[in-house]
């Protein structure tokens, strides 16, 4: 789970934004920090969408039934897709197919079929939030960094945006390294 309001500080403090600091839900909010805040919200929340569908996709399986055309409505499915990866019978053998909008064509006659597909979790509306991230990998301060980047691109802050996008894109590559096999081999001194 990621709490936005440590992401939100984080991201303040990496930018030095002194009405950050110290936020909790009781005080009340200057206009000032409320606009700074609901800019963080939305830049948060692009960050979250980004990691989840071009890094760290959360992929499920589901059971579904195809019509008698051989067509999948997406919107049967429990959560709504970002990405399909696949249609399996209940052998779990791939099936041919082709998406069509909200939909897809089975070029076999199958009616139950599972879909294997990637979704994007409910989006932060408001800094109180909890989020689901399911997805090992995606941590507090890899976010943080993502967040900074993008209000630095909102503010116009071009060249401070390059150097937290650089840290961010290198969280993320250091993140998606299997650590299992991060081995180094023994040096023999001569």
């Amino acid at each position: 789970m990621l709490n936005v309001k440590n992401i939100i500080k984080s991201a303040g403090t990496m930018l030095g934004i002194d009405e950050l600091k110290s936020l909790s839900s009781t005080e009340q909010l200057d206009d000032r920090t409320q606009a700074i805040i609901s800019d963080m919200l939305y830049c948060f929340n692009e960050v979250y969408q980004e990691l989840l569908a071009d890094y760290f996709p959360i992929i499920i399986e589901e059971e579904a039934e195809a019509d008698a055309s051989g067509y999948i409505n997406f919107s049967s499915l429990s959560k709504t897709i970002c990405r399909l990866y696949a249609i399996l019978d209940k052998n779990r053998q791939s099936l041919n197919y082709v998406v069509l909008n909200n939909r897809a064509r089975l070029y076999n006659k199958i009616k139950d079929v599972i879909v294997r597909y990637s979704y994007i979790p409910a989006l932060a509306s408001s800094i109180n939030d909890t989020i689901e991230c399911a997805t090992l990998g995606v941590s507090e301060r890899i976010v943080a960094l993502g967040v900074a980047c993008n209000y630095c691109l909102m503010r116009g802050k071009i060249t401070e945006a390059s150097i937290y996008e650089q840290k961010y894109k290198n969280s993320i590559e250091s993140a998606k390294m299997p650590t299992k096999y991060m081995r180094l081999k023994p040096r023999r001194w001569m």
